[in-house]
């Protein structure tokens, strides 16, 4: 069965408070009100999960999305932690909605950036969730032909010297690809230079687009990570290895 958008979209199951879930390869998030946001896991480094830390400094306070919970925090290169959301809460409320709501934090990563979401659902659903979507990452052995694939199409372009378009495909508000274009961010139809997109996410801002909807400067940084590692170009040793690793063990062809 093919794996697309519109079916993790149709099939993914969110949970109620964060809105967040997980279909295939695919993170959700279906905000009520708000453009769906798809990320394909084969773009990270790695997901895991990590509890909220009473240790983390104030500036994580400055958003959540509406009141159900979700934020999404960045550790930018220079040790700046900033929170990304839809509408802005006080300090102490958003401190003790979080006590109160046991969220745990999911956390995204592409090289030294590292993009968290605040899942409001509680630890198990955060675990849950990395635990789905932690084969399909680029640290893993291959364990999924979805990935398997993957790192035959990137091997290809590296050796025909082609552009992988990997972040063409990578992340998705509603009917718009993210990507890098031209060295601006283009969301739809839509820029923003690389710095309003950096500077925006160290103040824990949002991209404000021409419908009224909003994308996270934070989310959008992965786009520009994943653009920048593409720039300089495949580990074409690592991506064999893990490669005949995977059809040793499974098979010709790839598959068990």
């Amino acid at each position: 069965m093919e794996l697309t958008r519109q079916r993790a979209l149709e099939e993914a199951k969110t949970y109620p408070i964060s809105h967040v879930g997980y279909w295939g390869p695919y993170l959700v998030v279906a905000r009520p009100r708000f453009p769906p946001i798809v990320l394909d896991a084969r773009l990270l480094d790695t997901i895991y999960d990590a509890k909220l830390s009473a240790k983390l400094p104030a500036a994580l306070s400055a958003a959540s999305v509406g009141t159900a919970g979700l934020a999404i925090a960045s550790v930018i290169p220079g040790g700046i932690l900033a929170a990304v959301g839809l509408s802005l809460l006080a300090h102490e409320r958003f401190l003790e909605t979080r006590r109160r709501q046991k969220t745990a934090e999911l956390v995204l990563r592409i090289a030294s950036l590292e993009v968290a979401l605040t899942i409001g659902d509680g630890p198990e659903v955060s675990e849950k969730i990395a635990n789905a979507l932690t084969p399909y990452t680029r640290d893993q052995p291959i364990a999924t032909l979805e990935s398997y694939h993957d790192v035959k199409r990137r091997l290809q372009a590296a050796a025909s010297g082609a552009k992988i378009q990997s972040v063409a495909e990578a992340v998705t508000v509603g009917d718009s690809i993210i990507r890098v274009d031209d060295g601006r961010l283009r969301i739809g139809k839509e820029f923003f230079s690389l710095k309003s997109v950096e500077d925006l996410a160290k103040r824990g801002g949002n991209l404000e687009l021409i419908d009224g909807s909003r994308f996270q400067a934070a989310l959008a940084l992965l786009i520009v990570a994943e653009w920048r590692r593409e720039e300089s170009g495949e580990d074409v040793t690592a991506l064999r290895e893990k490669l005949d690793a995977y059809e040793a063990w499974s098979g010709q062809g790839g598959i068990r």
